[in-house]
Formats: structure tokens, sequence, C-alpha cells
């Protein structure tokens, strides 16, 4: 009942063409899909300018693609960890005790030490994130694509 008053809301309607913006559904399920696939990616600061660049590139939404990346923001920090250790395990280096001590001691004995190390954990997590992101997102591109049809042909 309640939602049948929001979507007939004539906010609703705009901002649902706002994100819509007369995009194909495989556009918009590969906006969706980039924007959680490059979200999730364990390089901190970046994400927002890559996405920024496949928007441009392959004409997606891009405020529907930020408003993704923000919003699984929580899901970012919570998988970082996991893909550094799925990196290293796939590597079969040894997996280091990640902590804030850790960094500052590397950095204390030598700046390039530190980025070194740090370096080494984002190469780990892109590895960890590649091998687990990338096969799910494109398991999952085209259900999204059908089902973004068939929900747009429905309303």
């Amino acid at each position: 009942m309640i939602w049948n008053r929001i979507k007939n809301s004539g906010a609703y309607i705009k901002m649902k063409s706002f994100f819509k913006q007369g995009l194909s559904p495989r556009q918009l399920a590969l906006t969706i899909i980039i924007s959680i696939l490059i979200g999730v990616m364990p390089v901190l600061i970046v994400n927002t300018w890559i996405i920024g660049v496949f928007s441009v590139v392959f004409r997606l939404n891009l405020p529907l693609a930020l408003f993704i990346n923000y919003g699984i923001w929580p899901l970012h920090v919570l998988l970082i960890i996991p893909f550094i250790k799925v990196g290293t395990w796939v590597t079969g280096a040894s997996m280091t005790s990640i902590t804030l001590s850790y960094f500052q001691d590397a950095f204390a004995e030598s700046i390039l030490l530190g980025f070194q190390d740090i370096g080494l954990q984002v190469a780990y997590g892109i590895l960890g994130w590649a091998l687990i992101s990338i096969p799910i997102a494109f398991a999952i591109f085209f259900p999204l694509e059908n089902g973004l049809l068939a929900y747009l042909k429905k309303s």
C-alpha cells in the first residue's frame, strides 16, 4: 500500500527516469555490474575515477554508477582483507598480519619499504578480487539483463 503510493508519486517517477536516462536493459545491467565490480575492488580512492572512465567509454549512466558505488562502500571495506587473503593463498605467499602497527614499522624502517609492502598487499588484493569478482559478474550479467528487460517491458 505504501509502496504503491511511493511508486506513483512524481518524485519517484522523476528519479526513476533520471537513473534510466533512456538506456537499454543491457546498458543498465552493464552499469550495475561494472559499478559493483569496480566498487568492491580492493584499491582505495581510485574506484570513483575508474567508474567515471568506464561510464564515459561504455556510455553508461554515471549518476547510477556513482550511486551504486557509494552505496556499496561498506561491502568494499569488508572485502579488502578477504581479497588479500585469497591473493596470498593463490600465490603461496605468507599472509602477514595487516595492522596499523605493521605498516608503521615498515614505514619507520624505510619509506620505500612501507610503500613496497602496501603495494604488495594491494597486488594480492587485486588478484583475489579478479579471481572471485569477475567470474561472479559474468555469471550475474545475463540474468540481470533479462530481468531488467522483463521489468521494463512490464512498466
